[in-house]
Order: structure tokens, then sequence, then C-alpha cells
């Protein structure tokens, strides 16, 4: 905590980028002889950005998951939690990942030798019916402790040095723990409690009903809320770009979106999900380090996944019943916030676009989100 707080004294914007460098050229991971990062390039993003349309053609094999075993400890827990909590989403009893060190190492493991591959390139993909693909889903074992960041990060560096991982995957899975996760975590701590308050776009609505069923007909909305109720995960682009686009977008409360995120999550602790929900997904507080806000209309749906194939929403239509809710949220987000965002360098772009819209397709578009946010409630 000392650290970070030196390191963000004096800095009006905290960019994890800078944060990240720093650790890894201090920590040596990743790095030459030479003192450079391996490849010659700190963040390999460009490289793992890939598309539905590429993965459909490529065809890559997703391997299974390890199998939890059957711990009677964590079964008689799972009927304790059944007992006292029968009104709670999802079923204690389907727990699929271990409860012990044990299992933990055994799963990173696994993961090392059959997913890290191909996580680089497709970390960004949303394939139906697939709910892990090649993520490596180690946070809820990070986050009780039961493996630290450390074994996970040399673990991953050692399978680049032995040949057996490509460094684009390598670093992509580095730079969530050593960037993003460290990062939030100082953050936090630097940040808190006045950091729990903010809402810079004023965003009022409640959670909508079907979070909690995921009993709503945008797809990939609901495809992710029934990965969040059956298992309590979803990789981070259903967390982001559709959940979290969806409640940014929809002006939804950042205090009761932060509590759904809290309740919904095997990995869901305090310190991870404040500054994730808040400053990452809702933009609510202004940019301290989120340099604009994660919006995305249907393009980027469809663009990345495969869920606009059997939604009863077109993404290619712009207005009507039959077009993706996507399109009017997305323009209405911007028309609402047009004197924020005017004169932000990434986005101010979008705005100029919002504003050279003719009168009447503004209006049709906000009254088009207004009327299908209203029927969400």
């Amino acid at each position: 905590r000392d650290d970070f707080a030196a390191w963000a004294k004096g800095k009006k914007h905290l960019l994890m980028e800078n944060h990240y460098r720093r650790l890894r050229a201090e920590r040596n991971i990743l790095m030459t002889p030479q003192g450079e990062p391996e490849g010659g390039d700190w963040n390999l993003d460009d490289q793992n950005r890939r598309t539905f349309r590429e993965f459909a053609k490529e065809k890559p094999a997703i391997p299974p998951l390890p199998s939890a075993g059957k711990d009677p400890v964590v079964r008689n827990v799972a009927a304790e939690v059944a007992r006292l909590f029968p009104d709670h989403p999802g079923k204690a009893a389907d727990l699929w990942i271990p409860a012990t060190r044990e299992g933990a190492q055994g799963w990173l493991n696994n993961f090392i030798r059959l997913r890290l591959g191909s996580f680089g390139p497709w970390e960004d993909t949303m394939v139906e019916g697939e709910a892990v693909l090649f993520h490596s889903v180690l946070s809820p074992f990070l986050n009780l402790g039961l493996l630290t960041p450390l074994e996970c990060i040399q673990a991953a560096e050692k399978a680049y040095r032995e040949g057996k991982a490509p460094l684009n995957s390598v670093e992509g899975f580095i730079r969530q723990i050593l960037g993003w996760r460290e990062f939030i975590h100082g953050l936090y701590w630097l940040k808190m409690p006045a950091y729990r308050e903010v809402n810079f776009l004023g965003a009022t609505r409640p959670v909508p009903r079907w979070a909690y069923d995921g009993e709503t007909e945008m797809r990939c909305v609901s495809e992710a809320i029934h990965g969040a109720v059956d298992r309590a995960y979803n990789h981070h682009i259903q967390r982001l770009m559709v959940l979290g686009n969806y409640f940014l977008l929809g002006g939804y409360q950042p205090s009761a979106v932060l509590r759904w995120y809290t309740e919904m999550y095997l990995d869901a602790y305090d310190w991870v999900m404040v500054p994730n929900v808040l400053g990452m997904i809702l933009f609510a507080d202004g940019g301290l380090f989120a340099t604009k806000p994660y919006a995305a209309g249907a393009a980027y749906q469809e663009k990345m996944g495969n869920h606009c194939a059997s939604c009863r929403f077109n993404p290619k239509k712009k207005e009507g019943p039959d077009a993706c809710p996507f399109h009017s949220l997305y323009w209405s987000f911007y028309g609402r916030h047009a004197a924020k965002f005017r004169s932000n360098p990434r986005i101010g772009m979008m705005v100029a676009m919002w504003e050279k819209k003719p009168a009447a397709e503004k209006k049709r578009i906000l009254s088009e989100a207004e009327r299908f946010l209203k029927a969400q409630a």
C-alpha cells in the first residue's frame, strides 16, 4: 500500500500501464538481461483482440476443465448454505472449482499446460455455451489466498521460457495479475472510503429484475446473467463489455450495480469490486484511471461474439422493435452526457457525431432507449 501511495503521489490520473511497467522492471518479470521487455514491447494487446469470425474459422480446440473433486467438507458446507439461504441465486451444491490449496495448485497447472497458450488471442472472444474458453479462472483462488500472485506469474513466465506458451498469451495473463490486480488493490486503499460514493454521471436507475434470473430478450446479456447465476462466474469481457456496458449505457445507479457484482461472483471482494465496478465499468469516478468509458454499441457484440445469431434483436437494424437495444442505448448515452465528454480527446468525436444528427433522429433515439429501459424495470 505504501509503495503504491508513493508512486501515485502528485498524479492527477493514475495509469495502470505505467504502474505495470514499473513493477515488471523492478521485479525482473518478462525482462531481458539488458533490462528491456521481452519481445521489445511492454504490451502485446494488439495481438490479443481476435474476433469471433476468426475463432469460427480456426476452430481452436477448447480443453475441458479439471474436476473440482468430491470434498466432503464442501458438500456439507453447500448443504448448510442451501438451508440458510434458500432464496439466493444459484446452487451451492454446483460448486465447480476446488476449495483447497492442493486443488487450486492443480487448477493452475492445468491452465498453464492446456489453456495458457491460446489465452491471449481469444481473451476478448465470446462463444455461446462456452463459459470459460481459455481463461484461467484463477481469481477466486487468488482472492481467497489459495494461490499467490507470484506463483501464478512465475508459472506463466516459466512456460514462456521453456517454449511452451507464446509471449502474447503470457504477457496478457501476467498483465491481468501484476498489472490490473495490483493496481486495483493499491487504488482501493488509496481512495477509500470516499471512493465508494462516486457518481460522476449522476446515474440513478435501479438494477433490473432480470439481473438475478437472466430473463431478458437480449441474448448476450441473458447468457452472461445465466453464467453468473449458475456458476458465479463470467470472464472479463462478459463482465465489462456485455453486462457492464449495459449498466453503463442504461444509467444504472453505481451503488446498486456494485452490490449486484459483489453478490454474484465467486471472486468478489470489496477491494476488487469497488474500483473495477465504479471506475472501470461505470466511469463513476470521472476518469481517475480509465481514460474513457467502456461504451460499445451492437457492432461490438456482433464482432466479438456469436450471440446475435440466436437473438431476437437484429444488430444490423438501428431502429424499430427488432433493432438491437444497444444502438439506442449507445447513442442516448452520449446524448445525455455530451457536456461531460465533449472535451475528452478519446471520445469527443462520438459527441460530435451525436450533435450532428438531425433533431428528429435524436428525439427518436432518446425515446426508444427510455422506452426499452422502462420495460426492463
